[in-house]
């Protein structure tokens, strides 16, 4: 049977209104000197003023979460817009529950067929002659693109018909769990379902019937398809001198194959006439944030640059620990786009992303983005400027490079003192040691060696077309680039916990004593085996019956 999709989006404002009350609301924004977004009254300007989307984000997560929850394949489109694949859940509660049991459920809105019942005349069929025809009666709440009708039949229609009784309980939650309201729309494709979700908003459900398609074709505007309203559907226009979808329809597809190639052509035929065969993917999460600005007019100056980067740092600073309380994901770079007037196109320099511990406000991002853009020299007149926190992924145990760090400790604490047989006992004290290590605020000088700065701006220190930084802890200066800060920052770490081990000593010479002893009892044992099986040795033993019937572990992990 064919699919059941729904496409929504968030219920906006009627561009038409024109009521003398309406009230414009400035939306949230950032500006020099903010840590986040506010409601600024007065003296809102793109010249200082950033938009910032962040209450959008944060209210889209939510509704994204009621919709991941409503079972079958979910796909979030945009900020705005996901799309459901409910079939296997429809066709579930088909199978279950038989035309009978659904009549039962729907009062009588999905029956079998009556020879008499109107609805009958003039309609397809899509079943075999001897099957029984289900028979649908529309709600007045959902309303119907193309064609309408009061009821019809055929399975096709009753998928639809339990996906919008499936769509109204979403909705319905939406406004119980968040005050919210969508309009969302129903078909046998994920195209048809976006189109139709936009035809009677605001609050509203539409679905369009298989019988239906061609009418509600008719009347779509070629560049309100997914797909052709940018370069594509610009190049279609002016090869075909359409403007309706169904313009269309007097092409072959061998003209369409001609003029656009093999892929794009057989596309471009099917995708007119509302047929279209793409897949609700279930998307991973995202791997970047960025937070841009246009600039106009240029930027000619570093104090216009360090303002606008202090803007930008702010902004991405609070999608950065929204995104770590909600995912418990971290960044590993930090990316810097700029642009000139004079480049055809942007340039990019990055560095490593400050650590949870390091990134105490929006101006660790900020020095950061500063020491990538004043080594450049030939950075004005700037006209667009942009960061990006990339490469986010979760963070376990403190976070991948200090993990990283302790595994290579781990695999180096290996004691003379032991055979090879009794290593393991003598990591696992080493293990548990670092485990304790890596819980503790190592300081320096009262100073917590994890959040020493390496990179404020007051502390960069330019030399021709080379930067620096000096350390606040040791006075040292250390180039502005990843391996050079890393490493001095793993140099003060290191420090802190050696001193931490020399203090803990007296406790590791006991346990390596008690382990010393262990080695050699358990090496003792050993030579008492070695002499039992020497006399043993020819004998067959019966092998114990339970043991004999668990599978061997290889069979788990055949090769294929």
């Amino acid at each position: 049977m064919p699919g059941t999709f729904i496409a929504g989006s968030l219920t906006g404002c009627h561009r038409s209104c024109i009521s003398p009350d309406l009230r414009l609301v400035h939306v949230a924004t950032l500006k020099e000197g903010d840590s986040e977004a506010k409601y600024h009254e007065y003296g809102v300007s793109p010249k200082t003023h950033k938009v910032s989307l962040e209450v959008y984000r944060r209210a889209s997560a939510k509704v994204m979460a009621v919709l991941a929850k409503a079972g079958g394949k979910f796909e979030r489109a945009s900020i705005d817009e996901a799309y459901l694949d409910i079939t296997a859940q429809v066709n579930d509660l088909i199978e279950t529950h038989g035309l009978a049991g659904l009549q039962r459920m729907y009062d009588g809105r999905v029956r079998a067929q009556d020879p008499q019942d109107p609805c009958m005349t003039g309609t397809a069929q899509d079943t075999l002659d001897n099957e029984i025809v289900p028979i649908v009666v529309w709600d007045s709440d959902t309303f119907q693109a193309g064609s309408t009708v009061s009821a019809s039949k055929g399975w096709r229609d009753v998928q639809l018909f339990i996906g919008a009784q499936i769509s109204r309980q979403i909705r319905a939650r939406m406004v119980d769990e968040l005050g919210y309201t969508c309009s969302t729309g129903i078909a046998h494709n994920k195209t048809l379902a976006k189109l139709v979700s936009a035809v009677n908003k605001p609050n509203k459900q539409t679905v369009v019937r298989h019988e239906s398609v061609g009418d509600f074709m008719k009347t779509v505007p070629m560049t309100k398809i997914r797909g052709l309203g940018g370069k594509l559907g610009a190049d279609v226009t002016d090869k075909f001198q359409v403007t309706l979808a169904s313009d269309l329809w007097e092409f072959s597809e061998s003209a369409m194959v001609q003029r656009l190639g093999n892929e794009q052509g057989r596309w471009l035929y099917s995708i007119c006439r509302g047929m279209c065969t793409a897949q609700v993917q279930e998307r991973k999460a995202t791997k970047t944030m960025a937070a841009c600005k246009s600039l106009r007019p240029a930027l000619t100056d570093d104090a216009g640059s360090q303002r606008w980067l202090g803007v930008l740092a702010a902004d991405l600073y609070c999608r950065v620990l929204d995104e770590y309380e909600a995912s418990q994901r971290w960044p590993r770079r930090l990316i810097l786009h700029y642009k000139t007037v004079s480049q055809l196109a942007e340039r990019s320099k990055s560095c490593a992303f400050p650590s949870r511990s390091q990134l105490l406000s929006p101006d660790t991002i900020t020095s950061k983005a500063w020491a990538l853009l004043v080594a450049e020299a030939a950075r004005y007149p700037c006209h667009q400027l942009s960061l990006t926190a990339s490469g986010l992924e979760t963070l376990e145990n403190g976070g991948p490079m200090l993990a990283t760090w302790l595994k290579a400790g781990e695999n180096s604490t290996v004691h003379e003192t032991a055979n090879k047989g009794d290593e393991t006992a003598v990591q696992d004290t080493e293990l548990a040691r670092c485990e304790v290590a890596r819980d503790q605020d190592f300081s320096i000088d009262g100073e917590s060696a994890a959040t020493a700065s390496l990179g404020d701006l007051a502390n960069v220190v330019v030399d021709g077309d080379s930067a620096a930084t000096v350390c606040e802890v040791c006075g040292e200066r250390v180039a502005l680039d990843d391996q050079s800060l890393q490493e001095h920052s793993d140099f003060h770490f290191a420090q802190s916990l050696s001193a931490t081990a020399a203090q803990q000593q007296p406790q590791v010479l006991d346990e390596r004593r008690h382990t010393t002893k262990t080695t050699a009892a358990s090496a003792a044992k050993r030579s008492r085996k070695a002499k039992d099986g020497a006399a043993n040795k020819g004998k067959r033993t019966k092998p114990n019956s339970e043991s004999s019937k668990m599978p061997k572990m290889t069979d788990f992990f055949h090769p294929q």
